[in-house]
Parts: C-alpha cells; structure tokens; sequence
C-alpha cells in the first residue's frame, strides 16, 4: 500500500517529469493503491512532454517569498474566481504570467483561445463563489504553490458535476508568474478524500 502523502508526492513527480499525462482528484481518505494512484492519473493529453520553463526555473534566493507569503500571494488566486475577477482582487499576476489548462495555454501572452486572454488578471472569467482551496504542497526552492481547488456549483454545465482542479502556481517577486492546472469534472457530492 501506498500513504496518501506519497500518492501527492507521485503526483507532483508526475508534474515534474510531464509524462503525457493530466494530474486528478480521487477520493482517496485512506492510503491507496494502484486504483488511488489511477485516479490521479488520467493518460489522455499529448500537449503534455516536457516541463515548462517557467515552473522549472528556480528564481533568485532574494526573490523567493517564504512559505506562508507564496501560500498568500497564490490565495489571491482562488478570490478571484470566487469574486469573478482578478482585477477586483487586485492578484499580483506578473505581466507575462500564463496559465495552462490540461496543458493548452488558456490565458497569457499569445493566447487566442477567446479575445482578452492574452492578460491573465484582465481577461474574463466566471464567477465560481462555491471554489475552495486546499493546499497540497509548496516547493519554497521553486517558489511552486500547489491547491486542489472545489470550483463547486456552476463549474460546469448542468447541476449534477463539478471541476475539481489541480493548480500550481509560481510565486516569486511578490507575483504569480504562472498557473498550471489540470482538471476534471466530477459528481457534485464527491468529496476530496481529506474531509
């Protein structure tokens, strides 16, 4: 058997490593096994080869916040959606910070997927009042905050799922420089296995 600690540490491998592969939630309240270990693996993205430069990058001592600063600075994050806005929450996003969404750029410089994307704070995004954060890990060397986010009611179409997503965001200079999330959508009721 496999503790719950080491199926998160395989997980953050995994992102580390980008094997073609999209990081889920499973509920997993007790220590797991292959079946735990599938639910945070689901082989279905090619996007995903190699690691991103920007969450690779180890950035300057001076500009590394300490633990519980990244933990604030990434929280702005979670505000935001729940608010509707990042702007209204004023989230310290670098001016070239980006997000992936299951590997695809969803909001950044050069992003097209919709018109105003290409300025993660400004672009528009629904409000999910329902989002909440749970912290999974912070790397204080790499400045990488990791949450399991609930988006809860209104995250997907229909009242009957939900998004549960994995979100890393790199924190130093007092900013979010990128946000890397992977996601799935599940029966509204599952819980995250911590509760």
């Amino acid at each position: 058997m496999i503790s719950r600690s080491s199926c998160v540490l395989c997980a953050l491998l995994l992102l580390a490593m980008t094997a073609p592969v999209a990081v889920s939630q499973r509920a997993a309240g007790e220590p797991c096994d292959r079946a735990c270990l599938r639910g945070f693996i689901t082989s279905y993205l090619d996007a995903l080869k190699t690691a991103t430069a920007a969450m690779t990058t180890v950035p300057e001592r001076s500009r590394l916040a300490s633990r519980d600063e990244a933990i604030r600075i990434a929280q702005f994050y979670p505000a935001g959606l729940r608010a509707g806005s990042f702007v209204n929450v004023d989230v310290p996003s670098a001016a070239a910070a980006y997000r992936f969404e299951n590997g695809r750029l969803m909001a950044g410089p050069g992003c097209t997927f919709m018109p105003g994307c290409d300025n993660i704070k400004t672009q528009k995004i629904p409000t999910l009042r329902d989002t909440t954060p749970r912290l999974a890990a912070v790397d204080e060397d790499l400045g990488i905050v990791w949450f399991r986010l609930d988006f809860g009611a209104g995250s997907t179409q229909g009242t009957s799922t939900k998004l549960i997503v994995w979100e890393a965001f790199k924190v130093y200079g007092g900013q979010i420089h990128a946000v890397e999330a992977f996601m799935e959508t599940v029966p509204m009721g599952a819980g995250s296995g911590w509760d």
